[in-house]
């Protein structure tokens, strides 16, 4: 650790110096950090994900709701509901820097994955 002092004003000594301190971490120690750092923020993601995707059910099942509010909650229950797969991408895309990942090949049919990317991206119409 490098340390380099000087005093803010050397007429007036009382009013104290300034200390700097420069740490630096070796590329690895960086590293630890960031993985650690990601790793909290999905677990917490997933955490508060639950909250989101569950409350939603639980007002609609209090009723008296009109068919707007019941579209939106079940609009915010769908968004909540993708949320895992993008941490699941987000964590895969971790393993592709870090070169860790293991590749699996599927047939997909991209039809539904085409369809839902557009439901998705359209606003709720009310009374939908």
């Amino acid at each position: 650790m490098q340390r380099a002092a000087r005093l803010l004003d050397a007429a007036n000594p009382e009013l104290g110096s300034l200390l700097v301190l420069d740490e630096i971490f070796s590329r690895t120690d960086l590293e630890i950090m960031r993985m650690a750092v990601e790793r909290i923020i999905r677990h917490d993601l997933k955490a508060h994900l639950s909250g989101i995707t569950h409350f939603p059910g639980l007002i609609i099942t209090q009723g008296s709701l009109t068919a707007d509010q019941h579209s939106m909650l079940e609009f915010i229950r769908a968004a909540g509901g993708c949320m895992p797969n993008h941490i699941k991408r987000s964590l895969a895309l971790y393993r592709l820097e870090n070169e860790t990942y293991t590749v699996v090949s599927l047939s997909v049919d991209l039809r539904p994955v085409i369809d839902k990317a557009c439901d998705v991206s359209r606003p709720p119409r009310p009374g939908r």
